[in-house]
Formats: structure tokens, C-alpha cells, sequence
């Protein structure tokens, strides 16, 4: 039985899923999204899938859901050792549902926010 009170998430993520498989959803999920660095994976939420394969042998799998309209859209599930070939599929099922994968900010102008402060007075 191994604790994760002193470990690291590179380290967590290390460990085969037969290991963490009774550990906290939340440590498991943390230790994978520590390495997510792509700007989509906020467009889902991501959740913990304990599953026993044909073998028997246990393996943990990430199902994302998306947040815009998850009861349309299909989760896509990943494996939890698989922490880049699957990114591609997470943003193609974005741009299906036509969610913006970026956020742009406008610039604040100050003539147009005096405009507004002139409007509201």
C-alpha cells in the first residue's frame, strides 16, 4: 500500500494504475493535469473511470466531458498513462461543436469607456 502524502505528481503519475486505483479521484486527476498544458483541456471536465479489462487487470481512464453542452456531446476517454496523443481528438470535438478553443480579450479604450460612463450618467 503506497501513501501519496510525500509525492510528487510526476511521480504519482508513475506508479501503474493497479497502485493508485484506490487512491483519491482528485489525486489521480491532479497528478495527469499537472502535465495538461494545452489551452482545450478547459473546455471539459474531466472525471475518473475505474474499468477492469478482459484480463482483469485494473486500468483507469479519463472520460472528458464538455462543459459547453454535455448532454449533446458524446465524453471522449483517454487512458490514464495517455497524456498526449489524445489533445488532437479533444480539440476537434471542440471545433465540432463550434467552441472557441481561444478567448481573446478586446483592448480597453479609454474614449470608449468614457462614452459609456457619459451614457450611463
Amino acid at each position: 500500500m503506497f501513501s501519496y502524502d510525500k509525492l510528487t505528481a510526476e511521480q504519482i503519475k508513475k506508479f501503474p494504475d493497479a497502485v493508485v486505483w484506490s487512491w483519491l479521484d482528485e489525486i489521480i486527476l491532479a497528478a495527469s493535469q499537472a502535465e495538461w498544458r494545452a489551452s482545450i483541456y478547459g473546455h471539459y471536465d474531466p472525471s475518473v473511470d475505474r474499468r477492469t479489462d478482459e484480463l482483469g487487470q485494473k486500468v483507469i481512464w479519463y472520460p472528458f466531458t464538455c462543459k459547453s453542452d454535455p448532454r449533446q456531446r458524446k465524453a471522449l476517454y483517454r487512458s490514464r498513462g495517455d497524456d498526449s496523443s489524445g489533445t488532437n481528438k479533444l480539440i476537434d470535438a471542440a471545433a465540432i461543436s463550434k467552441v472557441s478553443i481561444t478567448k481573446t480579450s478586446r483592448q480597453f479604450n479609454s474614449v470608449f469607456g468614457e462614452s459609456i460612463i457619459f451614457i450611463w450618467l
